[in-house]
């Protein structure tokens, strides 16, 4: 795959190889890239000493280092609400794996390849985040290691926003922050606990939107990405996710947990994906 960027220089003229390392990627990377002659503008191939000009275009051959035609797909109807050249977000339905857990086909990350199959789309993807199985909503997929490693960088350092809606058993008061240190729960492999440490992992806030004669709707900001980090924090404040089977005991066919938005940068433009599903009729 072919990718264009626009160059955009604030003060100074500067390398390709600065401004790729300014951008997150690997050096690994940039070098097996340089070697593959990936690198490009209109007048022809271009190498990591070449200087940069303002508002000028490069060109990223992503396919030399690594492409998709290998990978078999999974044939299923997506429900995509954003696509360029580097990302691809996905409205997910609940009971979809987002990838394999080392023996499934049919996960979201090879129904994406079918689909980019079907379009002479030859890119790489990886998962910039991961939600579970049970639950819907937005999952945002790199379509080159620039984007990805881009990505990765914001949501290590706290960088990417992401909204959740949520129900929850019983009546929570008031909004609030819990951290916890959420780890590996070693009497059941399909599960993680959260408990109070010094030096806690996974801080979750969550703001009531409205409650019912049963349950209470929470909109949670999660700062960290730790596994079932929402389920896990609510099953310890004693209000579980309503249909969550593992960390509480309702029995509603569906857990009411979406993913609603996520906001971030990609290459210094502003980016905000929604889901538009609704939390009442998942």
């Amino acid at each position: 795959m072919l990718t264009r960027y626009k160059i955009t220089l604030k003060d100074k003229s500067i390398t390709l190889k600065e401004w790729l390392t300014n951008n997150y990627l690997g050096k690994t990377n940039i070098h097996k890239l340089n070697e593959l002659k990936a690198f490009s503008n209109q007048n022809g191939v271009i190498n990591l000493d070449y200087k940069l000009r303002n508002n000028e275009f490069i060109y990223i051959n992503f396919s030399l280092l690594e492409d998709n035609t290998s990978i078999k797909g999974y044939e299923y109807s997506l429900s995509i609400l954003y696509e360029d050249d580097n990302i691809i977000a996905i409205d997910k339905n609940k009971g979809i794996l987002i990838h394999s857990d080392g023996n499934t086909i049919e996960t979201l990350l090879n129904a994406i390849i079918f689909y980019l199959h079907n379009k002479y789309d030859d890119s790489f993807i990886r998962p910039v985040h991961r939600i579970d199985y049970e639950t819907s909503g937005v999952v945002v997929f790199a379509k080159n290691i620039f984007a990805y490693n881009y990505l990765t960088y914001q949501m290590e350092n706290q960088l990417i926003e992401k909204e959740y809606l949520a129900y929850v058993t019983g009546y929570l008061a008031n909004d609030g922050v819990c951290e916890l240190f959420i780890s590996k729960d070693r009497h059941n492999s399909k599960k993680y606990v959260g408990f109070k440490k010094e030096k806690n992992n996974a801080i979750t806030r969550y703001k009531v939107l409205k409650h019912t004669n049963t349950r209470t709707l929470l909109k949670i900001n999660i700062l960290t990405g730790k596994p079932h980090q929402i389920r896990v924090t609510m099953a310890y404040l004693k209000r579980p996710i309503v249909g969550d089977k593992l960390y509480g005991n309702d029995q509603s066919k569906t857990m009411y947990l979406l993913s609603n938005m996520i906001r971030f940068i990609l290459f210094d433009r502003k980016v905000e994906i929604k889901s538009k599903k609704d939390i009442n009729y998942l």
